[in-house]
């Protein structure tokens, strides 16, 4: 069995959008892009609990990098609508209109999905919609 297929490679922590997305710096090519976290389901950004969860998330990826601890981004490959085409991070390095890409992020080798989850700050599963 091979590894997944996608992009990893060293990034910076910028800022977060929400609980479950940071936006980080590609080392490779310099480029911002937000990081839709895989089994991480943070509660919405317009609650009181989202608010936590991002500030959590922030100040995580803030201190890891104080701290000079490594940060690692593993984006994933998709397909476009049609399901018919893998987009790959040649995609992303050309084109700053993806809104979020689905992947991971490590800090020393912990997933930062792990470290929100066992915070209390975030589900592995989809929680079900407060509208």
């Amino acid at each position: 069995m091979h590894p997944p297929l996608g992009f990893t490679g060293r990034c910076k922590f910028s800022y977060c959008r929400d609980g479950d997305t940071p936006v980080v710096t590609l080392r490779l090519g310099g480029m911002d892009v937000a990081v839709r976290l895989l089994d991480c389901w943070a509660p919405e950004q317009r609650t009181a609990e989202g608010k936590e969860s991002t500030i959590y998330l922030s100040n995580l990826l803030d201190d890891a990098e104080e701290d000079g601890l490594q940060l690692v981004c593993y984006l994933q490959e998709i397909n476009d609508r049609d399901g018919d085409h893998v987009i790959d991070i040649g995609d992303v390095l050309r084109s700053a209109t993806f809104d979020r890409w689905p992947g991971r992020l490590y800090i020393d080798n912990q997933d930062v999905s792990d470290l929100m989850v066992k915070a209390g700050h975030a589900t592995r599963e989809r929680r079900p919609s407060s509208r």
